[in-house]
């Protein structure tokens, strides 16, 4: 059971988790995802102890239904709901403010994964034929940035990530950066290399800070 028993305690809680998980590196959206779907749980909670008993009752409830709509969740909304609050409630257990580890009674259901689509070698080239058929500076940019995720073989959300430092194209690699704060290297071939050998002459020129590559 929990010994916080007030909301303005879990409040008191729910920031120090929220340093927390600024100070190991999470993004600002992970950082407001979890502490929103917490503050959620609380306002249900309404001052009572966090029991088991508790958390059945809200993931069988509130926790099901979208509160803008109210509509029921899909299985891989609740389960991001659930994975927020057992991220808190284990903090809660290892910075000994409840007895009890709670994090362990939320279990998250099993989804089946859907098979990612891929564009074929035909619409491949027809896209890279578009981009490099136009000509000025963004079109520069959106041929290099295509190019390094079909050529790498990255996803968006790595490639947005890229900064300046992760392209060294002397050793032809590239640093990625990936949810849950993975990093590994990619091989650039020459055709990239090439491309992106262009592009960072060009992006060397522009005034500004911005350590971004895109």
């Amino acid at each position: 059971m929990s010994t916080l028993k007030k909301r303005e305690s879990h409040l008191g809680a729910l920031s120090s988790f929220k340093s927390k998980l600024i100070a190991d590196g999470k993004s600002p959206h992970t950082v407001s995802s979890y502490c929103r779907d917490v503050n959620t749980f609380l306002l249900f909670a309404d001052n009572e102890p966090i029991t088991e008993n508790l958390l059945d009752e809200y993931f069988s409830t509130v926790g099901l239904l979208n509160e803008k709509n109210g509509k029921k969740r899909d299985t891989a909304s609740v389960n991001k709901i659930k994975s927020s609050l057992k991220a808190y409630l284990k903090y809660l257990h290892k910075a000994n403010m409840i007895c009890t580890d709670l994090s362990v009674a939320v279990k998250l259901k099993s989804t089946q994964r859907k098979e990612p689509t891929f564009l074929t070698g035909a619409e491949r080239l027809k896209l890279l034929k578009t981009i490099r058929s136009t000509k000025g500076n963004l079109a520069l940019r959106d041929n290099a940035m295509i190019s390094t995720m079909l050529l790498a073989g990255i996803r968006v959300d790595a490639l947005v990530n890229l900064n300046l430092e992760n392209v060294n194209l002397d050793e032809k690699k590239l640093t990625i950066h990936t949810k849950g704060d993975k990093i590994f290297k990619v091989f650039i071939n020459s055709k990239l290399r090439s491309i992106l050998k262009r592009y960072l002459k060009f992006r060397s020129k522009q005034p500004t800070d911005c350590e971004a590559l895109f």
